[in-house]
């Protein structure tokens, strides 16, 4: 995956002109989609999320807690 993005997220919402993806703003003027779904249900306001080009892992930094990387899942298989 080419898409990279780091930032600190500060809207998380479902889009609906794109088939209800699960997306998150960050205050560096990204919108990113997320489709490592655990990691949708996990990020909060205030983290810090990253993902750098050419790899799947969405690591989730936050505040008093160590980071927390995820991969998304297609197909009901976990893609690394």
């Amino acid at each position: 995956m080419p898409l990279s993005f780091e930032g600190i997220v500060y809207e998380k919402f479902l889009d609906s002109n794109d088939r209800m993806t699960p997306k998150v703003s960050l205050m560096v003027g990204n919108v990113c989609p997320i489709y490592a779904y655990d990691a949708w249900d996990y990020i909060q306001i205030g983290d810090s999320l990253s993902k750098p080009a050419g790899s799947l892992k969405h690591t989730i930094y936050r505040k008093g807690s160590l980071p927390v990387s995820f991969y998304p899942k297609m197909d009901g298989k976990e893609v690394r």
